[in-house]
């Protein structure tokens, strides 16, 4: 018999939820194919309220990443990628639009992390991994023949890529 259990459900997304990233154990980020990042807040100990509604993109968001605070933006930043090829930042806070949007994939961005420094790590239907330092594309990984499907910063240059 398991021993795990529903909790909490929550609901605000209209069509199916792609992604999901827990930054602390009182924050949970989702995105969905209705083209909308969520950020929910622990209300109480079993209950989590919906704080923030992020816009901005085209088509689906197939994934999510968390930048941690810095003197400039306290609450963090969200980050998302979609399917129309882009890949935005918001306050986690404050904005309800990104603050930046980050092009050069060619296909949808399904994979995001962050590394140790804070750099954008990008993974895309167009066979590429990307880094991504100060909003801006600094490298492009290449050698795959299908989809990035997965990317892990274990290091600032040490970076794991999967199909």
């Amino acid at each position: 018999m398991s021993q795990f259990q529903l909790s909490v459900i929550l609901a605000g997304h209209e069509l199916d939820v792609k992604a999901v990233h827990s930054p602390t154990e009182d924050v949970i980020i989702s995105s969905s194919r209705d083209k909308t990042v969520r950020k929910w807040s622990r209300i109480s100990s079993n209950s989590f309220g919906e704080s923030n509604l992020f816009l901005g993109h085209n088509h689906f968001v197939n994934s999510v990443a968390y930048l941690r605070p810095t003197a400039e933006h306290p609450g963090g930043l969200i980050i998302s990628g979609s399917s129309d090829k882009s890949i935005n930042v918001f306050d986690a806070d404050q904005s309800q639009e990104p603050i930046y949007t980050l092009i050069g994939h060619q296909d949808n961005v399904c994979a995001l992390d962050i590394t140790p420094s804070g750099f954008i790590v990008s993974g895309s239907w167009d066979k590429t991994a990307k880094i991504w330092k100060n909003w801006q594309e600094s490298y492009t990984l290449t050698g795959h023949s299908h989809a990035v499907w997965a990317v892990l910063a274990i290091e600032d240059d040490l970076i794991l890529t999967g199909k």
